[in-house]
């Protein structure tokens, strides 16, 4: 089961739901609004009990008259912790001519980096356009695995690229001189 941010054409405001899982990305699951939820924000304010609660109480929603939005909303904040593959290291350090150590000691520190991703307003839902540097010549899609942590810092989802939900992110890198 997913958590999603939707609108119907009866209701052009955006709507907090669930949607069952279907086989792929794209598939059509059954989508059920989570009444009194009125953002994604509002919700992981929320102890996670009462999560479960709100879940438990939806409501049957017409699965095609839903477009699916950006899973993040208003000044809600996507962080992400970690490093990469060594090559990935050994890229980065190659690339980064005057910052190459800043990226060998991320490499070997004892714990991961937390970095800033984005910010709601610029994070794009299913099927949408994203934007990419002009200046790039490579994009990278990047799956990762995403964790919502509600504000009492309890574990509200989870979820990865391969589930088709948020978790994806592109690296695009410019043209280099050689």
């Amino acid at each position: 089961m997913h958590i999603i941010r939707y609108h119907t054409s009866e209701s052009p405001a955006p709507l907090v739901g669930v949607r069952d899982e279907g086989v792929g990305v794209r598939d059509e699951g059954q989508v059920y609004g989570l009444p009194g939820v009125r953002s994604l924000a509002d919700l992981w304010a929320l102890p996670l009990a009462e999560i479960r609660r709100r879940v438990a109480e939806r409501e049957r929603v017409p699965a095609g008259d839903v477009t699916l939005l950006p899973p993040v909303d208003g000044r809600t904040e996507v962080w992400a912790a970690g490093v990469t593959y060594f090559s990935s290291r050994e890229a980065r350090v190659e690339e980064s001519e005057r910052s190459a150590d800043v990226y060998r000691q991320v490499y070997d520190a004892e714990r991961p980096e937390l970095f800033f991703k984005s910010a709601a307003w610029r994070v794009a839902g299913d099927g949408q356009t994203i934007a990419v540097r002009a200046d790039s010549v490579v994009h990278v899609p990047e799956p990762e695995v995403a964790l919502v942590i509600n504000r009492f810092g309890e574990i509200a989802g989870i979820s990865s690229l391969s589930q088709g939900a948020a978790g994806a992110a592109i690296s695009s890198r410019p043209a280099t001189s050689s």
